[in-house]
Protein backbone atom coordinates (compact mmCIF):
# COMPACT_ATOMS: atom_id res chain seq x y z
CA UNK A 1 0.00 0.00 0.00
CA UNK A 2 1.36 3.42 -0.98
CA UNK A 3 1.94 5.92 1.79
CA UNK A 4 1.89 9.72 1.76
CA UNK A 5 0.03 10.07 -1.54
CA UNK A 6 -1.32 13.50 -2.37
CA UNK A 7 -3.87 14.42 -4.98
CA UNK A 8 -3.12 17.36 -7.23
CA UNK A 9 -5.34 20.38 -6.68
CA UNK A 10 -6.46 20.26 -10.29
CA UNK A 11 -6.05 17.48 -12.80
CA UNK A 12 -7.34 19.66 -15.63
CA UNK A 13 -6.58 22.85 -17.46
CA UNK A 14 -9.68 24.76 -18.54
CA UNK A 15 -10.50 26.67 -21.68
CA UNK A 16 -13.81 28.37 -22.39
CA UNK A 17 -15.00 29.68 -25.74
CA UNK A 18 -17.89 32.09 -25.23
CA UNK A 19 -20.09 33.89 -27.70
CA UNK A 20 -21.36 37.28 -26.44
CA UNK A 21 -25.16 37.51 -26.13
CA UNK A 22 -25.07 40.93 -27.78
CA UNK A 23 -23.15 39.56 -30.77
CA UNK A 24 -19.58 40.09 -31.85
CA UNK A 25 -16.66 37.73 -32.08
CA UNK A 26 -16.19 34.89 -29.60
CA UNK A 27 -13.65 35.06 -26.80
CA UNK A 28 -11.45 32.36 -25.34
CA UNK A 29 -10.64 32.27 -21.62
CA UNK A 30 -7.57 30.20 -20.73
CA UNK A 31 -6.80 29.18 -17.16
CA UNK A 32 -3.53 28.28 -15.46
CA UNK A 33 -3.34 26.92 -11.92
CA UNK A 34 -1.05 29.56 -10.41
CA UNK A 35 0.62 27.21 -7.93
CA UNK A 36 1.84 24.98 -10.80
CA UNK A 37 4.13 27.73 -12.07
CA UNK A 38 7.81 27.72 -11.09
CA UNK A 39 7.65 31.39 -10.09
CA UNK A 40 4.86 30.47 -7.63
CA UNK A 41 6.96 27.70 -6.11
CA UNK A 42 9.76 30.22 -5.57
CA UNK A 43 7.23 32.19 -3.50
CA UNK A 44 6.39 29.09 -1.45
CA UNK A 45 3.35 27.72 -3.29
CA UNK A 46 2.73 23.99 -3.11
CA UNK A 47 0.87 22.79 -6.24
CA UNK A 48 -0.92 20.05 -4.28
CA UNK A 49 -2.05 22.19 -1.39
CA UNK A 50 -2.14 25.88 -2.29
CA UNK A 51 -5.54 27.53 -2.34
CA UNK A 52 -7.03 30.82 -3.47
CA UNK A 53 -6.01 32.65 -0.28
CA UNK A 54 -2.35 32.22 -1.24
CA UNK A 55 -2.95 33.84 -4.62
CA UNK A 56 -5.04 36.67 -3.15
CA UNK A 57 -2.24 37.63 -0.76
CA UNK A 58 0.37 38.25 -3.49
CA UNK A 59 1.57 41.77 -4.27
CA UNK A 60 1.54 43.12 -7.83
CA UNK A 61 5.33 42.70 -7.85
CA UNK A 62 4.93 39.01 -6.96
CA UNK A 63 2.10 38.51 -9.48
CA UNK A 64 4.05 39.99 -12.45
CA UNK A 65 6.36 36.95 -12.91
CA UNK A 66 3.36 34.62 -12.51
CA UNK A 67 1.59 36.40 -15.37
CA UNK A 68 4.64 36.32 -17.62
CA UNK A 69 5.25 32.64 -16.91
CA UNK A 70 1.54 31.95 -17.46
CA UNK A 71 1.70 33.72 -20.84
CA UNK A 72 4.73 31.66 -21.90
CA UNK A 73 3.11 28.44 -20.70
CA UNK A 74 -0.14 29.10 -22.58
CA UNK A 75 1.70 29.98 -25.79
CA UNK A 76 3.51 26.61 -25.60
CA UNK A 77 0.49 24.55 -24.52
CA UNK A 78 -1.97 25.80 -27.14
CA UNK A 79 -1.87 26.25 -30.87
CA UNK A 80 -4.90 27.85 -32.52
CA UNK A 81 -5.54 27.75 -36.27
CA UNK A 82 -8.30 29.87 -37.79
CA UNK A 83 -8.91 29.93 -41.54
CA UNK A 84 -5.62 28.13 -42.17
CA UNK A 85 -3.62 30.75 -40.24
CA UNK A 86 -2.03 30.14 -36.86
CA UNK A 87 -2.97 32.73 -34.24
CA UNK A 88 -0.20 34.09 -32.00
CA UNK A 89 -1.54 32.95 -28.63
CA UNK A 90 1.10 34.52 -26.38
CA UNK A 91 1.00 37.95 -28.02
CA UNK A 92 -2.80 38.17 -28.04
CA UNK A 93 -3.52 37.16 -24.43
CA UNK A 94 -4.92 39.71 -22.01
CA UNK A 95 -4.75 39.30 -18.26
CA UNK A 96 -6.88 41.48 -15.97
CA UNK A 97 -5.02 44.39 -14.38
CA UNK A 98 -4.48 42.61 -11.11
CA UNK A 99 -3.80 39.36 -12.94
CA UNK A 100 -6.30 37.40 -10.94
CA UNK A 101 -9.72 36.77 -12.36
CA UNK A 102 -10.50 33.36 -10.91
CA UNK A 103 -12.30 33.74 -7.61
CA UNK A 104 -15.25 31.89 -6.17
CA UNK A 105 -17.91 31.37 -8.80
CA UNK A 106 -15.94 32.98 -11.64
CA UNK A 107 -13.99 29.99 -12.86
CA UNK A 108 -13.91 26.23 -12.79
CA UNK A 109 -11.39 26.31 -9.92
CA UNK A 110 -10.30 29.09 -7.58
CA UNK A 111 -6.61 29.97 -7.58
CA UNK A 112 -6.23 30.10 -11.34
CA UNK A 113 -4.86 32.91 -13.46
CA UNK A 114 -7.23 33.67 -16.33
CA UNK A 115 -6.17 35.13 -19.67
CA UNK A 116 -8.53 36.03 -22.50
CA UNK A 117 -8.11 36.17 -26.24
CA UNK A 118 -10.62 37.79 -28.59
CA UNK A 119 -11.04 35.95 -31.86
CA UNK A 120 -11.66 37.77 -35.14
CA UNK A 121 -15.14 37.49 -36.68
CA UNK A 122 -15.32 34.16 -38.47
CA UNK A 123 -17.83 31.72 -39.85
CA UNK A 124 -15.34 28.88 -40.05
CA UNK A 125 -13.95 26.59 -37.44
CA UNK A 126 -11.15 26.95 -34.95
CA UNK A 127 -8.59 24.16 -34.69
CA UNK A 128 -7.40 23.87 -31.12
CA UNK A 129 -4.19 21.86 -30.68
CA UNK A 130 -3.24 20.88 -27.13
CA UNK A 131 0.48 20.21 -26.67
CA UNK A 132 1.63 16.66 -25.85
CA UNK A 133 3.78 18.14 -23.07
CA UNK A 134 0.86 19.90 -21.31
CA UNK A 135 0.86 17.47 -18.39
CA UNK A 136 -2.89 17.59 -17.65
CA UNK A 137 -6.14 16.91 -19.43
CA UNK A 138 -7.98 19.88 -20.94
CA UNK A 139 -11.65 20.64 -20.42
CA UNK A 140 -12.95 22.82 -23.26
CA UNK A 141 -16.38 24.38 -22.79
CA UNK A 142 -18.13 26.19 -25.65
CA UNK A 143 -20.88 28.52 -24.43
CA UNK A 144 -23.39 29.80 -26.96
CA UNK A 145 -26.37 31.96 -25.96
CA UNK A 146 -29.53 29.91 -25.53
CA UNK A 147 -27.77 26.55 -25.89
CA UNK A 148 -26.52 23.90 -23.53
CA UNK A 149 -22.70 24.12 -23.22
CA UNK A 150 -20.68 21.93 -25.58
CA UNK A 151 -17.86 20.10 -23.78
CA UNK A 152 -14.65 18.59 -25.16
CA UNK A 153 -12.34 16.55 -22.91
CA UNK A 154 -8.85 16.40 -24.44
CA UNK A 155 -5.73 14.52 -23.43
CA UNK A 156 -2.34 16.14 -24.03
CA UNK A 157 -1.51 15.94 -27.75
CA UNK A 158 -5.13 15.92 -28.92
CA UNK A 159 -6.86 18.37 -31.24
CA UNK A 160 -10.47 19.49 -31.57
CA UNK A 161 -12.38 21.68 -34.02
CA UNK A 162 -14.80 24.30 -32.72
CA UNK A 163 -17.48 25.64 -35.05
CA UNK A 164 -17.44 29.44 -34.90
CA UNK A 165 -20.64 29.90 -36.92
CA UNK A 166 -23.09 32.35 -35.44
CA UNK A 167 -24.89 30.75 -32.51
Amino acid sequence: MAANLQAHDSLYHYLEVSFPREGGPPQIAFSVHAADLESARVLGANPTGTDLSWLRNRTSTEVAPLLEEGRVYLSKAFSLVLGGKELAVGESLKFPENGILATEGEAARPGFLIATLSLPESTGSLELHYAPTAGKRLMVVVNRPGRFPEVHDLAPGETTDIDLSKP
